[in-house]
Formats: C-alpha cells, structure tokens, sequence
C-alpha cells in the first residue's frame, strides 16, 4: 500500500487491519507459547468463560426466576464491561429447551417503535405488514401459537439505555399480550446506568411500575478477580504452573477496578509481553509496563509508575513523539518479515511529529510595548481622607482564615465561637488603596513596629457548613413519590422538600459535616445508579 496515494481514512482502516491481523497471530502465537486450547482472555462474549461470582449468580437467579414465575418486565444494570452480553447469553442458553426467544441488541438510536415491532416479527420468522394494527395482530398470532405448543416467550434486548421513549413506551404496550393464565410475552431490559435515568423519568412512570425486578452487577473484589483469572485459564484447558506471580495478581486487581472487560485486556497483553520476552512467568514489572502502555489508572486516580505525572510535565511535541512509538511498539511486536508495515508508520511518525511541533497553540507572536502602555504598573489612586486610627486597624487577620472544607472534627473547642472584627477594620480594608500620603506613611510605622495585641478570647473558626447529597430535583410530586419510595427500600434516609427559590422538590440524603463522608455515600448512590452531587 502506497501512502502517497490514499486518504488519510484508508490509512487509518490499513493500519486497523494490520493491528487486527496481529492480535490474530498474536492469540495463535500464545496458543501456542502457553499450551492453550483457546484464548482464556478474548473480547467476544461467551457464556462458558462467565465467571460465576456472587454478583452475577444473583443476577442470573433473577432473570430465571422472573422468567419462569412471568413476571413480565425485568432490568439488570451494570457499567460497561461488566459481562452483561455474556450473562444473557447463559440465561438463554438455561431457557432454550422451554423457551423461544428474540434477542435484540445495538438497535439504532433512531429506531421507530413500528421498525422495533418488526425485529422481532422477524424474529419468528413473519414478514412484517404494512400497517402497525396488521403488525400487533401478527405479533399476537405468533405468541398464542408459541404458547399452545408450550414455550414461553422471551425479548431480550441489550443496550436498552440508546432506546428512545417512543420505543420503551411501545415495548411497554407488548406487555399487554396476555391471558388469563399470565403474560405470553417476557421482556428483559439489559443496559448501562444511563437505563436507570430513563426509567426515572416522568414519561415512562408506567413502564417503571411494571418492572418487577431491578439487578445489578457488582465490580469483583481483589480475592474474585484471582479466581477470575484461575477460571478463565482452566477453561482454556490450561493446567501448568501459576503464570502469574502474587505482585501481578494484585497489581491486575487494583488497577482493574474488578472490572472483567479490564481484566481481559491486561492478563492479555500482559501474557504477549511475556511471550514475546520469552518468560512462562508473568511479573509486576511486566504488568506495569503493560499498564503504562494502556494508560490505565487505579482507583485513587494516580497514575501507575508515575506515567501520567511525567507525561503531564512533557512538552506536546515530546508527548507526541512518545505517542507515535507506543504505536509502534503495538504493532512491531514480534514483526520480524513485516517491512512494508513501516512504511504506513513512517509516514504517521512524520505527521505526528509536525503537529506535536507546529501547533498553532504554541505559535509566539513578538509583543512590541510603549512605555505608556503598562498601566498595570503605574496606577493612580486620588487621595481620600482616612481617619488615622483607621491605620492602626490594619492587621485584620486575627486568626487564620479556615479552610472551606475544614471537618468539624477538627474544630475542637473553637466550634461554637465566633471571632468578633470590628467594623471599622471592614471599612478600612474597602478605602485602604485611597490613603492619603500620611496616612499610608503611618500605616507603613505601624507594620514595622507592630502593636502587641492585648490577649484576649482565643480566635476561633466558623462553624462547619453542613452538606447534602442531591440525587434529584423536580417539580413531579409523583416522580418524588416513587424515587423516595425505592431510596427508602434500599435503606437510604432521604428527605424531599420544596425550594421556593428554584420551585423544585430537592430530594436528599444528610447532612454530613465532613466531605469524606458525604463523597462515600455519594459513590454508594453512584453504584446504586442515581444520580447524586454534594452540595451545601
């Protein structure tokens, strides 16, 4: 491939291929290398490499029991890379001999509530009609039928949180198939967090009563994600000795969060290097590299090995350089025979390196100045009369000004008291830039022979102003009514009142007289999927 010739998109699919091909020679290289039957870390979704830790168990135990008792509506909520795909994938695979199912995933946000209804005619087989009336009796044929010959009917669909209302208003209206025996339809919605604030929202009330069971996944703690590893390796029929040390395995844990989609990605790229180094022992040392390399952070937001810290000090010019040879190192690993892949990657290094160089935002245009034109060094004031004892007010800081976010604990005996400023020293500070020439020399005196203050009272603080966390504000009074109604189920003391300022019902858990505290049960409320800010 000439790239003199091609746009700068074709480019960038060519060097796609090749990085794809390589990871494809890569697994194989690893099959190989480690004695694997498979790739016990593979991106795709599988059910057999699902991890059965507490979390998902529980999961699963709601999807099949809401199934099997027709429960109609479950939702199960988790962050990206969860194993959500993989554990509707079990869940199917369970239901498959007593069930006919539809699984719908990646639906287009522009998705029509008609265009929904007709993915799943599709799914069983039936050219959808013209009309939405013909489509509905369609839909209601094809699930009596499946009913008669004794199978229940299941729609699954992943990534619900990209539906529009129109759409999660018209899978609320399938819901309505049913007899006198139960619902002939079953609908579970799998989404990321942002599925929890559509189901919040006033226009979908009715689609949120009929939700029957809401679960959640879990990130795995340090002690699970070493089991994790050990259970995807012996999936892959791996039965050798430990390939990773003790410092690796924690080293994975903190920097992963739990999570198995970063798990995958380090143990994989963590074992190439080691194959590539020609090691059977995967080490801290090769795990930090990886994680530098993937830029991953652990929880505390610090970046591993200080990568982050020299690379925020790095001029864009160097940081560009270093950008283009992470790149390199990627996809020249062990590419011994590939010469003419340095010829797309020559060119990119030369791009890289005239934008990390000639960027606009570090262009220097020479100021030229008059004399007259720094007025910021030759400001004056027009005198004004101050009285003189005013002068001698000037040492206004009694004691420390505190920190805004100071604990209360920390107070100690000063909480309770406040420090008393005279006024006169408010109003000097406001006229202390118009004293007249005496005035200034006086109060120069009085710095350089400053007056012992009588002892008095100790200074003290204010007291510490208390925090709330928000978690919504609306003027829906029945929107309020069943979010204070599921916070106080899960076991959250929360308050709601009307603000006549903003004509909202603020509803909120505190107060809190420490940031630390109210930051903690803010991440609680964050991994519940609410929404939540601190606020004075």
């Amino acid at each position: 491939m000439d790239p003199n010739f091609h746009r700068p998109d074709e480019l960038a699919n060519y060097l796609g291929f090749k990085m794809h091909r390589r990871r494809v020679e890569s697994s194989a290289t690893l099959l190989q290398y480690f004695g694997f039957q498979e790739d016990p870390f593979g991106i795709s979704p599988n059910a057999r490499y699902l991890y059965p830790s507490q979390t998902h168990q529980e999961a699963l135990a709601s999807l099949e029991n809401g199934f099997y008792n027709n429960r109609g509506f479950i939702a199960m909520i988790a962050p990206p890379g969860m194993g959500k795909t993989s554990l509707l994938y079990r869940f199917l695979e369970d239901t498959q001999e007593t069930a006919r199912s539809v699984f719908l995933f990646d639906i287009d946000a522009e998705c029509e509530p008609r265009d929904f209804v007709g993915y799943i005619l599709r799914e069983f087989g039936i050219t959808p009609a013209q009309s939405s009336s013909e489509m509905h009796r369609q839909l209601a044929d094809a699930l009596i039928t499946e009913t008669q010959a004794g199978r229940k009917c299941v729609v699954v669909i992943d990534e619900a949180q990209s539906l529009s209302d129109a759409v999660l208003e018209r899978v609320r209206l399938l819901t309505n198939f049913e007899t006198s025996q139960g619902k002939l339809l079953q609908i579970i919605l799998s989404g990321q967090p942002q599925l929890t604030d559509k189901l919040m929202q006033a226009s979908l009330v009715q689609l949120r009563q009929r939700v029957s069971a809401i679960c959640r996944l879990e990130p795995l703690s340090p002690e699970e994600t070493v089991a994790y590893i050990d259970y995807r390796l012996k999936q892959a029929d791996y039965s050798g000795d430990p390939l990773f040390t003790e410092d690796a395995l924690k080293l994975i844990a903190e920097t992963s969060n739990g999570i198995p989609r970063n798990i995958n990605n380090l143990c994989y790229n963590a074992l190439t290097l080691c194959c590539t180094l020609k090691s059977k022992l995967v080490d801290g040392s090769m795990v930090a590299k990886v994680i530098a390399n993937l830029q991953l952070e652990s929880q505390s937001g610090e970046a591993i090995a200080g990568a982050g810290d020299v690379a925020a000090d790095e001029p864009g010019a160097r940081r560009g350089w270093k950008r283009a040879d992470r790149l390199f190192m990627r996809l020249g690993t062990a590419s011994a025979g590939y010469v003419m892949l340095w010829v797309p990657a020559t060119v990119l290094l030369l791009v890289l390196s005239v934008l990390g160089v000639l960027r606009p935002s570090e262009l220097r245009v020479p100021q030229f100045h008059k004399t007259g034109d720094n007025r910021g060094l030759n400001v004056k004031v027009a005198p004004a009369p101050v009285p003189a004892a005013a002068a001698v007010t000037t040492p206004k800081a009694v004691g420390a000004k505190p920190a805004a976010n100071r604990k209360a604990s920390e107070l100690g005996n000063a909480v309770g008291h406040h420090v008393s400023v005279p006024s006169s020293a408010g109003e000097h500070a406001a006229v202390a830039p118009q004293m007249t020439a005496a005035a200034q020399s006086s109060a120069m005196g009085a710095v350089s022979n400053p007056v012992t203050p009588q002892q008095g009272p100790a200074p003290t603080v204010p007291e510490a102003v208390p925090l709330m966390v928000q978690i919504a504000a609306t003027s829906d009074a029945e929107e309020v009514d069943v979010l204070v109604g599921a916070l106080r189920m899960r076991g959250y003391t929360v308050t709601a009142r009307s603000d006549p300022a903003d004509n909202l019902i603020h509803v909120r858990i505190g107060p809190f007289y420490s940031r630390d505290d109210a930051d903690r049960w803010r991440v609680k409320l964050l991994a519940d999927g609410y929404n939540a800010i601190i606020q004075p």
